[in-house]
């Protein structure tokens, strides 16, 4: 009897060690540095779309500045769905 919840043991350890299908952890430092670039790409995208908008003189322009700002927005969403392997 003893020897059958030893085996329960071990599986249950085994199949929970296997859970998170092999993905790596990440540290605190390492999420926090992920996070913080990611603002950052967020921001000079953010700055870059305000900027050309300033600068826009017609409607075409602003249209324009609109789609730019979006292809980067989408490029980042592709880029954090590849880092987490989605």
């Amino acid at each position: 009897m003893k020897f059958l919840g030893l085996i329960i043991v071990v599986l249950s350890v085994v199949t929970t060690s296997f859970a998170d299908g092999g993905k790596k952890k990440m540290s605190m430092d390492e999420r926090k540095a992920m996070i913080m670039s990611n603002i950052d790409k967020k921001i000079a995208a953010l700055t870059d779309f305000k900027s050309c908008v300033s600068s826009a003189s017609a409607k075409g322009d602003i249209k324009t500045c609109r789609q730019a700002n979006k292809a980067a927005r989408e490029k980042m969403k592709a880029e954090r769905k590849e880092a987490h392997g989605k």
